[in-house]
């Protein structure tokens, strides 16, 4: 009888499989993506999905009017977020005569592609849903274009840096939801057109609890990764 469904598994050739090089390759995904190195990193995940409780309302303090006011209630509740744990992998066909007549180590080679390629796919699928997993919730432009926090290149000021750090810009509406901007994504080509408005980024500003002047620079931001930030030109 003729059998084409036979083949090695995980489990049967698990004494074989180097621990060391998964972990080096799971370790430089987290490097090699911006989203993960900007995101807030989750213990791990002992099953497939995982129920996270959210904060949905936030208790509400009132002041007590005199000795006999009556203090009144509030009330807190809570959201059932989940989150879903999905494979990225991929086969790479290496003949054996091939590998017979490399003078190299073709693994060494393929590795560090290997893991700049998944950080690429998880910042692509988290950012534009591009490929995502269908249990994945919106992505974040889909989710950002609901709530109506998109700016328009050119639509709040003169130049860019209207449209980042002017009011309405992209800062201003991520401070209006109450949170304060961390880092930046943006393609490569982005630091020249930062650079065409520098005599307006070059500005200093001081505040009460800075000792001295504090000079603002988005370049200072942690970087896109050198994979997404290709990927994101080609779609500009």
């Amino acid at each position: 009888m003729t059998v084409y469904s036979s083949l090695v598994s995980r489990v049967d050739a698990g004494a074989l499989i180097p621990e060391d090089a998964a972990r080096e390759i799971v370790q430089g995904a987290v490097e090699g993506s911006t989203i993960m190195r900007l995101a807030r990193r989750l213990p791990n995940m002992a099953r497939g999905q995982q129920r996270v409780p959210v904060l949905s309302v936030l208790p509400t303090g009132y002041f007590v009017s005199g000795d006999t006011g009556l203090k009144q209630t509030t009330e807190v509740n809570w959201d059932n977020k989940y989150l879903y744990a999905e494979e990225i992998a991929v086969i790479v066909p290496i003949p054996k005569a091939v590998l017979d007549d490399a003078d190299y180590d073709l693994w060494a080679e393929i590795r560090p592609r290997l893991i700049e390629e998944f950080g690429r796919v998880f910042d692509a699928a988290v950012m534009f849903g591009t490929n995502a997993p269908a249990a994945w919730p919106d992505d974040l432009l889909t989710a950002a274009t609901a709530a109506g926090n998109t700016v328009t290149e050119g639509g709040v000021g003169a130049d860019l840096y209207d449209d980042i750090l002017g009011v309405g810009g992209v800062i201003s509406k991520v401070e209006d939801d109450g949170f304060m901007v961390n880092g930046h994504i943006a393609a490569l080509s982005v630091r020249g057109m930062l650079r065409a408005c520098a005599p307006r980024m070059a500005y200093r500003c001081s505040c009460a609890p800075c000792r001295a002047p504090t000079p603002t620079s988005l370049t200072a931001a942690r970087s896109t990764s050198r994979a997404t930030a290709r990927w994101m030109r080609r779609r500009r």
